[in-house]
């Protein structure tokens, strides 16, 4: 049995002959290095990997032959242990109560990831990042479909796809940085700028400072819990400009269920 699934139209005065050149197939995660500068967060890889799947455009090469060429991918991952959104869209469904291997079990079973959603810019405005999404979260083997994303109300792809959105919330481990930062004389509008916050940071009296990085590291741990279950390593440079590009933001939880899923 299969569910139906709407496209939006493609957009102009006539049918965008883009989307009928388009097709969605599976693939290798490889591939997704061809796209991977496109995404806002490029520098990061996505953790295990179960599925990928790439739209590839066919275009005439010479005369009557064609080629192709891969102008969208989607990825999808195992899911994070833990997720606060996720025990509430599910009502605690994946809470470790007793027997935690078991509840890890079940997550595992029932639950993928989608980890990174790329669009050629060439290609971008003609509903394919909706598309990739809605074709695909059928044939990924799941009772729901999850994702967390930074940019979800700038682009709201993943509800136009058919996922509900349960907005983001300030994490209590970055509430405890920002009040860190507070207390040493150092406003939150100082974290946006990794210059800035860096040599605020460095200039502090050495308790003041040793206060302040071991709550930063806190909040970011945290915060890269949200995407990754995998230790972080640390990198003082690197992870002063993760905390100015992330801490500020609150992604977005995005599920989906599946309503022809059946356990094999």
């Amino acid at each position: 049995m299969q569910a139906k699934i709407s496209y939006p139209e493609w957009p102009g005065k006539r049918s965008c002959s883009i989307g009928r050149e388009v097709i969605i197939r599976r693939c290798e995660y490889k591939q997704y290095k061809e796209l991977a500068e496109f995404h806002y967060r490029a520098g990061n890889a996505p953790a295990v990997i179960s599925d990928v799947f790439g739209a590839f455009f066919r275009q005439r090469v010479k005369g009557p032959s064609r080629g192709e060429r891969l102008v969208g991918i989607i990825v999808y991952a195992r899911p994070a242990l833990h997720l606060a959104m996720r025990n509430r869209a599910t009502a605690g469904r994946y809470l470790p109560g007793k027997n935690a291997r078991a509840a890890y079990r079940r997550l595992n079973r029932e639950v993928k990831s989608i980890a990174r959603v790329v669009v050629d810019p060439q290609f971008r405005g003609v509903g394919l990042a909706v598309r990739l999404v809605a074709q695909t979260m059928l044939e990924v083997d799941a009772l729901y479909v999850e994702s967390l994303a930074a940019m979800g109300r700038v682009n709201p792809f993943f509800e136009k796809a058919g996922l509900t959105r349960w907005p983001g919330r300030a994490s209590e481990s970055a509430q405890k940085f920002i009040g860190a930062l507070r207390s040493v004389g150092i406003s939150k509008e100082v974290i946006p700028n990794p210059l800035r916050l860096e040599k605020a940071i460095e200039e502090l009296p050495k308790q003041q400072q040793e206060l302040v990085v071991r709550q930063m590291y806190a909040a970011l741990d945290s915060y890269q819990r949200t995407w990754t279950s995998r230790a972080i390593k640390r990198d003082w440079k690197k992870d002063i400009q993760r905390v100015s590009a992330n801490m500020l933001n609150r992604p977005d939880y995005f599920i989906w269920r599946n309503p022809n899923w059946q356990r094999n």
